[in-house]
């Protein structure tokens, strides 16, 4: 479900913060912006917070804000008296951390990954790393993170080289929360995108949301066209999905030839059999359109679940036009069900393929009232159509099943 925020709600949307003069470019200046960022830390490594504890005082928010300001000021700065375009992201990366202590070697795998214990959790394990992202040529991104309860908060910094500096065109942060639930954090991944009709970059960000307990959490994705001379960055879509966060690598953020694509885990409708799915957030750039497309799923199981569970205005997409008002009626009953449910289940049965056509199969799912829903799809190329829905299995759709539950 796609839903659109203000500016200030968990994502900030920062106009391109002016450059200041060369005579700015020194140790001195460059110095001071560090122990500006140096005071901000302490600040944060001296509060002292409850174990799993997912409050967050609103003195520490604030204390957030500020280190997140000073940081990106002072990168900005670094970046601003860097004399060349061509950058060594390596090297970069190097002197900031230097002149931030930062990226230091992570404890032993006994400690806690954010170290000091309980005491002092936040602004812990400050980390910034420099890329050149791939087909991006001119631009930089310097990725910063730091410490909170149970997790860390990423800040996202990108640099064009314009008009013989380096300018800020996107910088990608949380805004305050009273819960950890609020960081970028759990997973950070970008992509930058580039248009052949455009000169201005887009950006891909996926990031979790960071929490103490629960294995399963919910995750953002976001498309932010940068900023250009004459304008913010703007956010092209913001999602919010639910996601597993036991995997080893929760998310996936990759680039394609016409857009990018985001893989999770996500539970399965049917949670007592099959627990988990993985799905697929395949998106179509064109311009400052950013459309959803397929394949969504891996298998035709899985598109059945995924189908169910999305808006119409995404499952319409997916499904045949020919009976797309039969469709939509089904969609919205098992909708309605799912709302007036309170904890009921569903169960995935057989999937069967049909003998008439070797691209058609049906899927069966059962539900608690005794009753079962026949799904016909149709396989292509990398995506399903949903073909129809009913209570009846079509006798013409008897293999053996093909899937089972695994």
């Amino acid at each position: 479900m796609i839903r659109w925020i203000a500016l200030c709600g968990l994502a900030v949307l920062i106009l391109t913060v002016p450059l200041r003069a060369a005579d700015d470019c020194s140790e001195v200046q460059l110095q001071r912006a560090s122990t500006i960022v140096k005071g901000n830390r302490a600040q944060l490594l001296g509060d002292a917070v409850e174990e799993m504890d997912t409050g967050v005082p609103s003195a520490v928010q604030l204390q957030i804000e500020n280190m997140k300001d000073s940081l990106a000021k002072f990168v900005d700065l670094y970046m601003m008296c860097h004399p060349t375009n061509v950058a060594d992201a390596g090297g970069l990366e190097r002197d900031l951390a230097k002149q931030l202590d930062a990226n230091e070697p992570r404890p032993a795998s006994s400690s806690r990954e954010y170290g000091q214990e309980n005491q002092q959790v936040y602004g812990a394990g400050l980390t910034l790393i420099a890329k050149k992202p791939e087909g991006a040529p001119g631009l930089i991104a310097v990725e910063v993170s730091f410490g909170i309860m149970c997790g860390k908060d990423t800040m996202l910094l990108i640099y064009a080289w314009q008009d013989g500096k380096w300018r800020q065109i996107l910088r990608w942060q949380s805004g305050r929360y009273p819960r950890v639930s609020g960081a970028f954090g759990d997973f950070f991944e970008y992509v930058v995108i580039t248009s052949p009709v455009s000169n201005v970059p887009l950006v891909a960000v996926a990031h979790g949301r960071p929490w103490c307990t629960s294995g399963w959490s919910e995750f953002d994705l976001d498309v932010i066209k940068t900023a250009r001379n004459d304008a913010q960055q703007q956010a092209l879509l913001h999602r919010e999905e639910s996601y597993n966060r036991t995997v080893d690598r929760a998310a996936v953020l990759l680039k394609t030839p016409h857009g990018f694509q985001l893989r999770v885990e996500d539970m399965s409708l049917d949670f007592v059999h099959l627990f988990v799915e993985p799905v697929i957030y395949n998106y179509l750039v064109a311009g400052d359109t950013v459309r959803r497309v397929q394949p969504v799923a891996v298998n035709g199981r899985d598109f059945v679940d995924v189908w169910l569970k999305s808006d119409w205005a995404e499952a319409s997409e997916w499904s045949a036009k020919d009976n797309v008002a039969n469709l939509k009626k089904g969609h919205a009953r098992f909708e309605a069900l799912q709302n007036a449910a309170n904890g009921s289940t569903v169960s995935f049965g057989a999937v069967r393929s049909c003998a008439k056509d070797p691209t058609r199969f049906q899927v069966e799912l059962d539900e608690d009232s005794g009753s079962s829903i026949y799904y016909q799809i149709r396989e292509g190329q990398d995506s399903f159509t949903m073909l129809s829905a009913s209570t009846r299995s079509d006798p013409g759709c008897a293999s053996a099943d093909l899937m089972g539950r695994n």
